[in-house]
């Protein structure tokens, strides 16, 4: 993803007028092409197992998430597409909902929507 972002931003980069800043300009990039690729490429979904991940606190001697049954990957997956989309582009990439609404070509209120549920679907996975 990361050389096809920079090829499309090398193409395209006659068309930056300068806006905003260049790194805001190539993340744009960045997302759509990997925004792209998910839609058209839904077979390349990771599909390992809750293992290949690293789990938050191991490393530093706390109890293990696996100790408290908790596994915030595997319940983020369980999400469906344009849920987990939102949530991640919300959440942990800290993109606004119009901003969201502009990538996924949805309504900002339609994201709002999307984030309300996914949050409610991953209470609900991890509490089990």
């Amino acid at each position: 993803m990361t050389q096809e972002t920079f090829i499309r931003a090398w193409t395209k980069l006659a068309s930056f007028r300068r806006e905003s800043g260049f790194g805001t300009w190539i993340h744009r990039i960045a997302v759509n092409t990997t925004l792209s690729f998910i839609r058209s490429n839904k077979k390349h979904r990771p599909q390992g197992d809750a293992d290949t991940f690293e789990k938050p606190g191991s490393a530093y001697g706390a109890a293990s998430w696996d100790d408290r049954g908790i596994d915030l990957e595997q319940a983020i997956r369980k999400l469906p597409e344009r849920m987990r989309l939102v949530f991640i582009l919300h959440d942990v990439e800290g993109y606004k909902h119009h901003e969201i609404g502009e990538m996924l070509d949805i309504a900002s209120g339609t994201s709002k929507a999307h984030l309300h549920h996914a949050r409610k679907n991953l209470i609900t996975y991890l509490n089990r």
